[in-house]
């Protein structure tokens, strides 16, 4: 969820300083990861395996910063198994072991 919007004017660009909360998302993680390991698996069919739960804000400004195309599926799965293997993004993970 979006709390705050900035944007900045510099004499030959313009910034846009986004705030987000990303709580419900990162609660939502962990009911899943709770529900896993607790044998449940909901409407989510047992052969499928989810790994997280990003918000979009998050993934479209990690995909900006790696220069990888939204469209491009095999960059953005790579890139997405990278940003969820790495420890400061884990809370996102509802399986764990290596992607």
């Amino acid at each position: 969820m979006k709390l705050n919007e900035r944007i900045s004017i510099d004499d030959n660009s313009a910034h846009v300083l986004q705030t987000h909360d990303v709580t419900s998302t990162l609660k939502l993680a962990e009911k899943m990861r709770h529900a896993r390991e607790a044998g449940h698996h909901g409407n989510i069919p047992k052969d499928w395996v989810p790994v997280g739960v990003v918000p979009a804000v998050m993934v479209r400004q990690w995909a900006q910063e790696a220069g990888v195309r939204m469209d491009d599926s095999d960059a953005m799965n790579e890139l997405l198994n990278k940003k969820l293997m790495d420890g400061a993004f884990g809370k996102f993970r509802v399986t764990e072991g290596r992607l």
